[in-house]
């Protein structure tokens, strides 16, 4: 299975968030995907949460080589919001070349990493990070985490 991200720069409307879940609560289905592959269906689920906050995402590409290369954006409230998702736990360096996109952007734009697991270097480099970014901790089983933080992204930005 894979998703054609080249033409898809228009709004994820067309995700189904059924098809998604059902992919993914097979666990044993899940973990003999590929990495790419997994790490396809998770962009699929993590813009269908946002989705159901009502908020639409759109694809750009970015000139980096690294594993997922597509991030997304989108509006929460006047904030211009980018998120990059991950299935695996992200490294530092991960985080650092999301900053290095973020830092293109004005000081009003939210940066938003969602991932299954992030290292502790990850998360102290984001502490230490002059700029807000909200990282979220999705595994797929729970959603909890990912309402919590989005509540704290809707207060940061009022």
């Amino acid at each position: 299975m894979s998703f054609n991200y080249e033409n898809r720069y228009l709004p994820y409307e067309q995700v189904n968030t059924n098809e998604i879940l059902k992919k993914v609560r097979d666990q044993k289905k899940f973990k003999k995907l590929s990495n790419k592959e997994r790490d396809e269906i998770y962009v699929l689920h993590i813009i269908s949460l946002f989705q159901k906050k009502g908020i639409n995402m759109h694809a750009f590409r970015t000139d980096l080589k690294i594993d997922n290369q597509y991030i997304f954006t989108g509006f929460i409230k006047k904030f211009n919001t980018l998120v990059q998702s991950k299935y695996e736990s992200v490294t530092p360096s991960e985080i650092g070349n999301f900053t290095n996109i973020l830092s293109g952007y004005d000081e009003d734009t939210l940066g938003i990493f969602v991932a299954s697991s992030f290292s502790k270097k990850a998360m102290n480099f984001v502490n230490t990070y002059s700029r807000k970014i909200f990282l979220i901790v999705d595994n797929l089983r729970d959603s909890n985490n990912f309402d919590e933080i989005y509540n704290d992204i809707k207060t940061f930005s009022s």
